[in-house]
């Protein structure tokens, strides 16, 4: 990820395209590949893909962005799969004790096995974390505070993971872009300062 400062508001904006794929409406797509932390539990199946894939992502990403720790990343590859299709993870009191609900019900409701119950791309961008309904949620949202120093510990341990050879196939994980669609899939104000967001169809495909 990368953050870009040239705006008035900075924007994280998710990068390194290698192993992305366009996806043809109509097609049956199946693949394994991407960093095991972050596929989706049909990748790991090999079952068809779409974009709830993409949106599981999101989740494993808010998930971390919140915390510094990895939901699903075990001390294996093998351990992180079997969390993954098992969604085995929870909201640690030590790393999300300041966050609110509607933070961990937007991660909740993408870290969903069932594809067809996944929040679709407009459905998060409603979600109220994303897009607050009254002055209550905005303010909740608002107020939520990252705990630093958790976080460059669990970053630190994942990174020592990670780098014990947990990668699956060439490299990050692939998202999947449709052809012939905009895809700007989210852009949020994240807590008090920065977005995520995606760039348009006409730019490489995402890869986490």
């Amino acid at each position: 990820m990368l953050l870009d400062k040239n705006i008035p508001i900075p924007h994280i904006k998710l990068i390194d395209f290698g192993l992305a794929h366009e996806i043809e409406d109509g097609v049956e797509f199946k693949n394994i590949f991407g960093t095991p932390e972050f596929v989706a539990p049909e990748i790991v199946n090999y079952e068809p893909l779409g974009l709830e894939a993409d949106m599981w992502s999101i989740g494993v990403i808010t998930y971390i962005l919140l915390s510094g720790a990895s939901p699903f990343l075990g001390d294996t590859k093998q351990e992180t799969l079997a969390n993954i299709t098992a969604v085995s993870y929870n909201f640690d009191e030590e790393f999300f004790s300041q966050t609110s609900e509607l933070a961990k019900d937007f991660i909740r409701k993408l870290l969903v096995k069932e594809t067809r119950k996944r929040l679709t791309i407009q459905e998060a961008l409603r979600h109220p974390w994303i897009t607050p309904v009254d002055s209550q949620q905005a303010m909740v949202r608002r107020e939520s505070v990252v705990n630093l120093e958790n976080f460059k510990k669990q970053y630190v341990r994942r990174q020592w993971k990670v780098g014990r050879g947990l990668g699956w196939g060439q490299g990050p994980g692939g998202f999947l872009v449709p052809s012939r669609v905009s895809v700007h899939i989210l852009t949020w104000q994240f807590l008090s300062s920065p977005s995520l967001s995606s760039p348009s169809a006409s730019s490489p495909c995402v890869t986490t």
